[in-house]
């Protein structure tokens, strides 16, 4: 005689299996695809504040015949995590330039020739690796004006 049929509960080793592996090689994928598009809009987040600080300066310029440098803001010490803006450290306050939020990379801007032309710089750790990369913005009276992105700066 035959045993009665016992009703199945939960899943067998394989079939457990079988999902881990393919949970493991989804997160291979879009672990990596996540981490690109973070540090893509950190270069984002830097070019449009770039391109803000550039039209401030464009504007105080017409008003002063002069360029304005500022200090480093939000100041020195580079980190992951974003970060409040200080509007009032020396020149921010001149130039009038305030982002919505907090910023994820630190801005200055310096000026040459008798403050006929400027270039506004970012620093930030863009992709988590601890390495600061630098993108800067050159005003159209110097050399190679626009934002120029260097991944891998040289500080001495």
């Amino acid at each position: 005689m035959r045993s009665p049929v016992r009703s199945r509960k939960g899943f067998t080793l394989i079939e457990v299996m079988t999902v881990t592996a393919i949970i493991g090689v989804l997160s291979s994928i879009a672990i990596p695809t996540y981490q690109q598009m973070y540090a893509h809009s950190k270069r984002s987040e830097a070019m449009v504040i770039l391109t803000g600080i550039a039209a401030s300066e464009l504007t105080f310029a017409a008003s002063n015949d002069m360029y304005v440098a500022t200090a480093l803001n939000p100041g020195a010490g580079y980190s992951k995590a974003a970060r409040d803006w200080n509007g009032e450290l020396e020149g921010w306050t001149s130039l009038g330039f305030f982002p919505d939020g907090k910023v994820r990379c630190a801005y200055q801007v310096e000026t040459f020739d008798s403050d006929t032309w400027f270039k506004a710089t970012a620093l930030c750790d863009v992709d988590g690796d601890g390495n600061n990369a630098l993108i800067e913005y050159t005003s159209p009276r110097g050399a190679d004006p626009g934002i120029f992105f260097d991944p891998f700066p040289q500080f001495s």
